[in-house]
């Protein structure tokens, strides 16, 4: 039985190779986002925004549940690779060419103009090339192979950022960017079949059978709702902001996001470390209880000096990488960091439900996002994209409550795990960060505020004795 030192240190472990890979693939992203909004208007970078956002939606609903489950089993029966490789390659191609052509059929139905509704189909066909990659990317986060992922993530960002740049200065313009989106996409999915060569993954679609296809296809469904739903709920706001306020107020909330994006991923990249530690401890209620509890600790500690400094330094984070046209997404920016607790913790009340009870996602999901939908048709107009930003807000309140409550019992389980005194060591911690922001919100505090927070973390004895031993096993190298 593995110990709880040698899995926080295969959690931990996975989480930095994935975000050191994710934030390395981020930096190459940021830099070509950073170089689109100086070279575009508001405007333009909004009518690129609106197709990024769509081809994301629609990328998530290729999904199908495959991911969670080709997990999920993988991890177990590492025999099965070849069995979901297939299986995952077949289904999510096929599927793939049908979205495509709806998605093409949206920007037409929505009558966008021709260079968005184009640059729809251009950015689209990405979708086929990363369907076809998904077999081999779900059967790299089941061996925990973190490393390979993460670099070939690197990879695909840096030729993007590469493609963007060279693009623009030949002047091609929105599709000449969609097009460097699909370039990326086919030479990754290159590298992975290379990939699943030299592991011996091999799809052998000789083996194919319609039965076989329904059998995953039906374990599958119940996950793929969840995924589409909860990609809807945190993409709709842009849709919605292009219908009601236009391209300009698209291309600001965009920017707004993605740089909050930066930091809520590193709660994401958690999740999908711990996934196949949570799998195999379903079956032992105590252990299953105790893990998830410890994951909640600690991406509190993390998200609550993010979100006191993102409240902060919001407004000029944004000008000073961005420019001052940017200026009015810095309130936006600073309300949307009030939601980065409640994301963290959807990362792992998200996990502890794929594991045990996978159907209460799609209707915690599906309120939600209708929710969502219902608050930025009354927010909006009021407050126009500030109201989008208070919808997210609120509705990330509404599934913490409501995710904490579908996994309470599993948490009953565990009566060991101190989380009260570390909580309001945290707090405090953040607060003393947060009256330095407050007189001077000043970048220097991007390096300044972690140092001030983590000697506060220590001087409030915020860790426990089992959170040291974790740490040590996490820093010792291995033998």
């Amino acid at each position: 039985m593995k110990t709880s030192e040698s899995r926080s240190r295969r959690v931990i472990h996975n989480t930095f190779l994935l975000f050191g890979s994710e934030k390395t693939a981020q930096l190459f992203s940021l830099a070509a986002f950073i170089f689109l909004q100086r070279r575009w208007d508001v405007a333009t970078y909004g009518q690129y925004a609106l197709i990024k956002n769509w081809v994301a939606i629609f990328a998530t609903f290729s999904d199908l549940g495959l991911n969670a489950l080709t997990i999920r089993e993988v991890a177990r029966r590492k025999s099965l690779a070849g069995y979901y490789l297939r299986n995952v390659m077949g289904i999510r191609s096929f599927f793939s060419i049908i979205l495509v052509a709806i998605l093409a059929a949206v920007g037409f139905l929505l009558h966008y103009e021709p260079l968005v509704q184009i640059g729809l189909v251009i950015m689209g066909l990405r979708i086929i090339l990363d369907c076809a990659a998904g077999g081999y990317v779900y059967l790299l986060q089941a061996h925990e192979r973190m490393g390979i992922h993460g670099l070939i993530v690197v990879i695909g960002s840096l030729i993007r950022l590469a493609g963007i740049v060279a693009v623009v200065y030949l002047g091609c313009g929105i599709w000449g960017v969609s097009s460097i989106w699909v370039l990326a996409s086919a030479i990754c999915l290159l590298i992975l079949i290379f990939i699943g060569l030299s592991q011996k993954w091999k799809p052998d679609f000789s083996q194919w059978k319609w039965a076989e296809m329904k059998q995953v296809l039906g374990q599958a469904l119940p996950l793929a709702t969840f995924w589409s739903l909860q990609m809807l709920y945190y993409r709709v706001d842009t849709v919605i902001l292009k219908s009601l306020q236009g391209n300009e107020a698209v291309g600001l909330y965009d920017a707004a996001y993605t740089y909050l994006n930066s930091t809520l991923s590193l709660s994401m990249l958690f999740g999908l470390s711990s996934f196949p530690i949570f799998s195999a401890a379903q079956d032992n209620l105590k252990d299953f209880g105790r893990l998830t509890l410890r994951a909640i600790k600690l991406l509190l500690f993390l998200g609550i000096p993010i979100t006191v400094g993102g409240y902060f330094l919001a407004t000029p984070l944004i000008v000073f990488f961005s420019s001052a046209k940017y200026i009015s997404a810095g309130p936006l920016f600073s309300i949307l960091s009030l939601s980065v607790v409640p994301f963290f913790i959807s990362n792992i009340y998200i996990i502890v439900l794929t594991v045990k009870k996978p159907k209460f996602l799609n209707i915690l999901y599906f309120s939600l996002f209708v929710l969502n939908v219902g608050l930025n048709f009354i927010f909006i107009p009021i407050w126009g994209s500030n109201g989008a930003a208070w919808a997210t807000v609120l509705c990330e309140a509404v599934g913490l409550v409501w995710g904490m409550i579908l996994i309470g019992k599993y948490l009953n389980q565990s009566s060991k795990t101190p989380m009260l005194r570390p909580v309001l060591a945290s707090l405090a911690s953040a607060g003393l960060m947060g009256v330095g922001l407050y007189f001077d919100p000043r970048l220097y505090w991007l390096v300044l505020g972690p140092v001030v927070y983590g000697l506060g973390l220590y001087f409030f004895r915020a860790l426990e004795p089992e959170d040291w031993r974790s740490l040590r096993a996490v820093l010792q190298p291995k033998k």
